[in-house]
């Protein structure tokens, strides 16, 4: 009997190793934000320098006269990105996506076949739990000339991927502190401003809302300015319009398996043509 005892408690032992065990290598490789070619990613942003940069004028006050007369003076426009690097890794790139001052530093990609693909792909084609950042071939263009373009993306542990979104646009002052986007596409580079935070039920947003219908559009952003989540931020004076062009980055939300949580920014050349201001 007492071997039997014996016999029992190891085997107990042993499964208390092997669960631990498992549940540590899920842990890490849930948390693991590593891919092969993470570290080739800045490697992979090559900027075009045989394109001459635009120039846009500046407006400067002449130090050597005592009046007060502007000279224009021609100000180098932002280099643009050679795409060609990262589609030959991937021809599914349709974008970059940079968010300064944070980790977002990623190719945007979009299946032209299936949407679902770069939920679990990395840019390489090879499995990575943490995917890629995408869009969607059935609701949007990759010319990103949509009146709202989703970009989808995991939450990381380790903040990659879309992993700092929610803990940076939670705080006001953070929010603040992270307002603009960069998003290189073939020969252009647009700035967006980023209006609203808030976490949102996990209905499909392109699905559920036609955003070329002025009456959906405006019911989907009086939606997201009046929502009541604690966390909600919104800037009041940005009110986009179906002539707006805007960008909305989802991932999952912590804790709640039910909600996304959402980044809402306007393209910032709409903002100045038409205002989109209430």
């Amino acid at each position: 009997m007492k071997k039997v005892y014996i016999i029992l408690l190891i085997v107990c032992v042993l499964c208390v190793g092997v669960c631990a065990g498992l549940f540590i290598y899920y842990d890490n490789m849930v948390s693991s934000d590593e891919t092969p070619y993470d570290d080739d990613y800045e490697s992979l942003k090559v900027y075009d320098t045989t394109v001459p940069a635009d120039t846009a004028p500046q407006e400067t006050t002449a130090a050597d006269t005592s009046d007060t007369a502007l000279e224009t003076q021609p100000v180098p426009s932002e280099p643009l990105m050679d795409f060609g690097p990262v589609k030959q890794v991937n021809p599914d790139v349709c974008a970059w996506l940079e968010i300064p001052g944070l980790l977002v530093d990623y190719p945007v990609l979009q299946s032209p076949t299936d949407d679902s693909k770069y939920l679990d792909t990395a840019l390489d084609g090879s499995y990575y739990i943490g995917g890629s950042l995408f869009t969607e071939h059935r609701y949007n263009s990759k010319d990103f000339n949509d009146p709202v373009t989703i970009i989808y993306g995991h939450t990381m542990k380790s903040g990659a991927i879309f992993g700092q979104l929610e803990s940076t646009y939670t705080d006001q002052a953070s929010f603040e502190a992270h307002r603009d986007i960069k998003l290189y596409l073939e020969g252009e580079i647009r700035h967006y401003r980023i209006f609203a935070s808030l976490p949102f039920d996990k209905r499909h947003i392109m699905y559920t809302y036609d955003f070329n219908d002025p009456y959906v559009h405006k019911l989907f952003f009086k939606e997201v300015r009046e929502s009541r989540e604690l966390v909600a931020i919104y800037d009041e004076s940005i009110v986009p319009t179906v002539d707006d062009r805007v960008l909305i980055l989802s991932t999952c939300l912590a804790g709640d398996s039910n909600k996304r949580y959402l980044v809402l920014a306007i393209n910032q050349d709409d903002l100045a043509d038409n205002g989109g201001l209430s």
